[in-house]
């Protein structure tokens, strides 16, 4: 089973796609989808759609685990994220994405580490851990796109998946 975790943003979007095979965990890749401060928000919300549709082409993931938007103090900020957040759901519908799992932050790291506690950095030393790696994944929102499809396999999600 293929999964896609999505850190959704407007400026950053973190993907990550994971391979689970059996009891093997493994990264096929990860990073993220960047757009231009300087563009209007609907040219950035196109980059977004037409990045992330080539990201589903290529890995035709199985599944998708994305990141739930909590409260902001940035309003603005929020809206253009739930922005992006609304384009990266439509064009995981529109590729046959049928199994979308979303998560808020406190949820992921209660899937995690059975705690919704757990720093920034304690989640990315655990997904390296998970997966073998010899450092941090970077960018952040890459590392936390991961963090979004571990929790997908962690929490179970992967065992009841039905496709059509």
């Amino acid at each position: 089973m293929r999964i896609l975790g999505i850190d959704p943003g407007i400026a950053l979007v973190g993907y990550s796609i994971i391979d689970l095979d059996g009891r093997e965990v493994n990264l096929i890749q990860c990073g993220v989808i960047t757009t231009d401060s300087n563009l209007r928000p609907w040219e950035r919300l196109k980059i977004i759609r037409k990045d992330l549709n080539e990201i589903l082409q290529v890995f035709q993931p199985d599944a998708s685990a994305v990141e739930l938007l909590y409260f902001t103090k940035n309003i603005k900020t929020g809206i253009s994220v739930a922005q992006g957040r609304g384009v990266i759901l439509e064009c995981l519908a529109a590729n046959r994405i049928e199994k979308i799992v979303e998560f808020t932050p406190t949820h992921l790291k209660q899937v995690l580490f059975g705690n919704g506690k757990a720093s920034k950095r304690e989640i990315q030393i655990m997904v390296s851990k998970a997966l073998n790696l010899p450092g941090l994944i970077k960018p952040d929102d890459a590392a936390d796109a991961t963090a979004l499809a571990l929790a997908f396999i962690r929490g179970g999600f992967a065992s009841n998946l039905c496709l059509a």
